[in-house]
């Protein structure tokens, strides 16, 4: 099985569950009752998602975190990079220079289309896209045009 990271799986489901608040601010505490996630890992994330820009702190007693942008306006693959940086199966994808076999390597042009695909399908789909789909079946997400 390929497993796509915790960090990724949680804050794509962070950034879903501030959807839902939009435009309007959500304890941490509120989002951690939501997800059953933990205040503390929370925090972490969101540290992330807010130096990308993607999430914005407010203090005080209606403070708490939003979307810096509406939901239309932020891609999937922002996402992603926030929490993991770059979109990339294997690390000679991006850099070739990694591995001395890198250039000759017969398995390299898979790791590339494979990695091309994901950039491809978290760059056409939006935050509200994939909020809203209709209970996020395989069908409509997949029938979507990329």
């Amino acid at each position: 099985m390929l497993n796509v990271p915790t960090k990724i799986r949680y804050g794509v489901r962070c950034t879903i569950d501030l959807t839902r608040y939009y435009p309007n601010s959500v304890s941490i505490s509120q989002i951690a009752r939501d997800l059953q996630l933990s205040n503390k890992y929370l925090e972490q994330m969101f540290s992330r998602l807010k130096a990308a820009k993607l999430v914005c702190a407010k203090k005080g007693i209606k403070g708490g975190y939003r979307l810096c942008r509406p939901p239309e306006k932020i891609l999937v693959s922002e996402i992603i990079e926030a929490l993991n940086g770059p979109i990339s199966l294997v690390s000679c994808v991006l850099n070739s220079k990694v591995c001395k076999l890198s250039n000759h390597c017969s398995a390299r042009t898979l790791w590339v289309k494979m990695t091309d695909a994901l950039n491809q399908a978290t760059k056409g789909l939006t935050l509200k896209e994939l909020a809203y789909s209709e209970l996020n079946t395989p069908q409509k997400l997949s029938s979507k045009k990329i």
